[in-house]
């Protein structure tokens, strides 16, 4: 249907192009190709423009006027952003522009280093020298985190005391960094460990435990010692473990409730305290002959006058068990004691626990719905049973329906629309361009082939032999063109039917 009405429209533009006087066909046949030089001069106006590239960003506007009078003072065209704090250039242009406007001082409300030394007066106490030095020190610094490819601007400030010879001890050079990070960017453990020291070692006397990091957010990356090495990859210990645990239940809900539907967090409190054991047990030997580990005798005698030894002790000296030798008398006294101590036997048993046993799990699940308490428990359990959870280390599991709220997600299918939308305009316009263009040259064709030959008189002569010409393989455009001609010539009315529509439109 729609290829019959296209051809029914182009008759009846064949059949009134037809019934145009000469002049009118010719103001007709102008405007088609001076519209269509128009199109093309747009396109590649369009296609053929150089791409542009961000050169300044987080302008001042002070800065960003003084900037784009360079520019326009070196007749390179830039475009300003609508905040009015980017500037971009045609990438040709980019390395020019730079140079242009560093050759002028210029941004100025950045971050300024040593270049402020550059604008020192006589006649400066050594307490303004201290401060311009500490100010210059913190901006050459800033500039340094601002090459970082995460960084879209950095602050630095340092606290440095100055050196007095009256005071028994100086206080400590303290530093804190301010960095703000370019959209969907983060900074790692190791690279914020890579600031400190880059800060640290900036400043004299300056310790890496004595830098605080601090991004736009507010969250402290980096707090001075409070992370030591350890930490810091106790810290990541505890996190991958954490991801691995939600995207395990993303993968359990998921399918069920639906791609997007469900969102999942887990805390883990891990134990990072890595205990041994050693345990020695001693028992007596069972089912053998024990062997002595220590056997000891003791032998006492004796031989004389007077009164022989007895046994130490109330035995001996309490009445009437004692008695009296008789002075000058012999007497002689023999004792033997032996003590036996067996050896035992030895178990030493030792036991090692791995630091990153899990002493508690919280675990909070939403979906995008309402849910009924019996669903509720379900996941609940599901959730449970999937993590491994233990009531006795008290883990806590919560589970919440509620509406996501959809608006970004809403707005970011408009822009994905909205281009494709602008896709199909311009792809649309290039085959009206194209379509336009075959069909003044049909009609340029017919024009040509309808102008009456004149004959060319004989010359007086007998006529030579011609050799016959060698045969002339068309081109694809020429045999695109005898197509659109014969077509045309063909079904007149079509043309002219289709003609006439695009006339109305």
């Amino acid at each position: 249907m729609i290829v019959e009405g296209a051809r029914e429209r182009l008759k009846r533009a064949w059949t009134d192009v037809q019934a145009l006087g000469p002049g009118q066909r010719v103001l007709l046949g102008g405007s088609l190709l001076f519209g269509l030089i128009g199109i093309f001069f747009i396109l590649a106006r369009v296609f053929a423009a150089p791409s542009q590239v961000q050169v300044f960003s987080q302008l001042a506007p002070q800065d960003a006027a003084a900037i784009t009078g360079v520019l326009s003072s070196d007749k390179i065209p830039y475009t300003l952003s609508p905040d009015g704090t980017s500037i971009f250039v045609p990438e040709p242009d980019a390395a020019q522009a730079r140079l242009d406007v560093a050759g002028q001082g210029l941004p100025k409300q950045g971050n300024v280093g040593f270049q402020i030394f550059d604008q020192t007066q006589l006649g400066m106490s050594s307490f303004q020298q201290h401060v311009i030095y500490v100010q210059a020190l913190e901006g050459q610094i800033a500039q340094t985190i601002d090459s970082l490819q995460q960084v879209q601007n950095a602050q630095v400030q340092i606290v440095l005391p100055r050196p007095s010879l009256f005071a028994s001890a100086t206080p400590p050079a303290t530093a804190a960094v301010f960095v703000a990070l370019k959209p969907y960017a983060t900074l790692s453990a190791s690279e914020v460990a890579g600031i400190q020291n880059l800060v640290s070692h900036s400043v004299q006397g300056l310790k890496p435990s004595d830098v605080t990091v601090v991004d736009s957010q507010g969250q402290v990356l980096m707090a001075g010692a409070s992370r030591s090495p350890s930490a810091t990859g106790d810290l990541n210990m505890q996190l991958a473990f954490d991801r691995r645990l939600e995207d395990g239940l993303l993968a359990l809900l998921e399918p069920v409730l639906g791609p997007g539907n469900v969102v999942a967090h887990v805390s883990a409190t891990l134990n990072f305290n890595g205990q041994t054991r050693v345990e020695h047990l001693f028992m007596a030997p069972k089912g053998k002959k024990a062997l002595m580990r220590r056997i000891s005798t003791l032998k006492e005698s004796f031989k004389g006058t007077g009164t022989a030894p007895t046994i130490p002790g109330t035995s001996s000296n309490v009445p009437p068990t004692y008695t009296l030798g008789a002075t000058g008398s012999k007497s002689s006294y023999t004792r033997s004691q032996t003590d036996a101590v067996p050896a035992l036997d030895t178990e030493e048993l030792t036991s090692s626990v791995a630091p990153g046993a899990v002493k508690r799990l919280s675990v909070a699940v939403i979906v995008n719905q309402r849910l009924t308490p019996a669903q509720v428990r379900s996941i609940r359990a599901t959730v449970s049973a999937a993590l491994g959870a233990d009531p006795a280390r008290h883990d806590v599991i919560s589970v919440t329906g509620m509406p996501f709220n959809q608006t970004l997600a809403h707005q970011a299918s408009a822009l994905l629309a909205a281009q494709a939308n602008q896709r199909l305009i311009q792809e649309g316009v290039e085959g009206l361009a194209i379509l336009l263009l075959a069909l003044l040259l049909a009609m340029l064709i017919r024009r040509i082939q309808q102008r009456p030959s004149y004959p060319v008189p004989a010359l007086a002569g007998p006529a030579l032999p011609e050799a016959p010409p060698p045969p002339r393989v068309p081109t694809p455009e020429e045999l695109r063109a005898a197509e659109a001609t014969q077509s045309a010539r063909d079904h007149p009315e079509e043309v002219a039917a289709i003609v006439r529509t695009w006339l109305k439109e």
